[in-house]
């Protein structure tokens, strides 16, 4: 009878080990969390990590295996408002719905100390992160959702929940205050095509300015008709190749592809124009149609997809730089225009540009990206 009682007791003892407790990080346990993120980010990711006191550890096996990071602020005075910063799991317990429960605890806490809203900013290709916002009852916002609701205060928003610099993501929105329902986005494809090139050519008119900007504190332009036309027309070209390229190779492999623009990438691409006269092409992507696809699945047609957007621009760049077209000074803004989105769509895979071309080719084949690489080099060299 006693031995049945131990075995009872041992079996209760391996039950309550394996459930899963979140709660507050404790002081002292910095150092794991850190650890913990570490191994769940890139290199070049988690150098950005910091934690805050209302971080949540998630505890496994009488271990902390997985954290989130969240916090309160105000853009106004009738609305608080939350933001996770933060979410990740040690890859040896991930897929197992630990970062969904520690949204879910978030998120309450949040509501009982009396936040209305939450947000959070995920990077395009992040398929399980958007999945697991989308699952929550988070929408993702576009620009013109972001400033029909927010107004001026968007910037300060973007400030606040640390989207005022990345380049590719996307801000994610969840009305707790009235349980409303998602946001939903224009239907039908004819609306969505007319919306993609509405927001192609604004993006064209925004970069364009930025390079104008970048430009002048060269010799090369004036402030003239002449010469704004000449940077647009380097622009329309330089992302209209990369593009039309990009979507031929993407439904040839099968994607249904939407175009989203990455709206905060222009604060740094401004600021660096202004102040380093430097030039930080910031394209948007056409990215699959839709919140339910899995960056693994489609990895195939994205790398086609990619190397068709890279094989282009490095077509016209070698043409460019051996004179086959002529020599203007259209020719010479096209070739900077040129070059600049190359070297980011080809010589940089990592943190913070993952957004970029470079990194689909990289997680496809990296043998090929390294071909690429070697061929972008030599027509900036010679």
């Amino acid at each position: 009878m006693k031995s049945k009682k131990v075995l009872i007791f041992k079996e209760v003892e391996e039950m309550n080990k394996g459930k899963l407790k979140i709660r507050r990080m404790r002081p002292g346990e910095e150092k794991v969390v850190k650890s913990i993120a570490k191994r769940a980010f890139p290199f070049t990711a988690w150098l950005f990590f910091s934690h805050k006191p209302t971080t949540l550890v998630a505890i496994k096996e009488n271990e902390i295996v997985a954290g989130v990071v969240y916090g309160r602020f105000n853009y106004s005075k009738d609305i608080s408002s939350g933001a996770i910063y933060w979410l990740f799991t040690a890859p040896e317990y991930q897929r197992e719905g630990i970062g969904r429960n520690l949204v879910n605890e978030a998120v309450n806490k949040l509501k009982v100390g009396g936040c209305q809203e939450v947000f959070a900013c995920i990077e395009g290709y992040n398929s399980s992160s958007f999945q697991l916002f989308n699952n929550q009852g988070f929408s993702k916002l576009s620009l013109f959702d972001q400033i029909k609701k927010f107004n001026i205060k968007t910037l300060y928003l973007w400030y606040q929940t640390h989207h005022l610099f990345d380049l590719g993501h996307k801000l994610w929105y969840l009305d707790i205050k009235e349980n409303e329902m998602k946001i939903e986005s224009e239907s039908g494809e004819g609306k969505n095509k007319l919306k993609d090139i509405k927001f192609w050519v604004f993006n064209i008119m925004i970069s364009s300015l930025i390079m104008f900007i970048a430009l002048l504190r060269t010799d090369l332009i004036d402030v003239n008709i002449g010469d704004i036309f000449a940077v647009i027309m380097a622009i329309g070209v330089t992302f209209g190749i990369r593009d039309l390229a990009g979507i031929i190779a993407g439904k040839g492999a099968g994607l249904k592809l939407e175009y989203n623009i990455w709206e905060s990438g222009h604060i740094i691409s401004i600021i660096m124009a202004v102040f380093a006269g430097g030039y930080i092409p910031v394209p948007g992507t056409f990215y699959p149609e839709g919140d339910d696809w899995s960056y693994q699945n489609k990895l195939t047609g994205l790398a086609r997809q990619s190397l068709a957007s890279t094989g282009a621009l490095l077509v016209l760049g070698w043409s460019l730089n051996f004179n086959f077209i002529g020599e203007t000074k259209f020719i010479e803004i096209l070739l900077m225009a040129v070059t600049n989105m190359a070297i980011f769509d080809i010589a940089l895979p990592f943190f913070p540009f993952v957004s970029y071309n470079s990194r689909r080719i990289w997680d496809y084949n990296r043998i090929i990206w390294l071909i690429l690489l070697i061929t972008l080099l030599g027509f900036i060299i010679f």
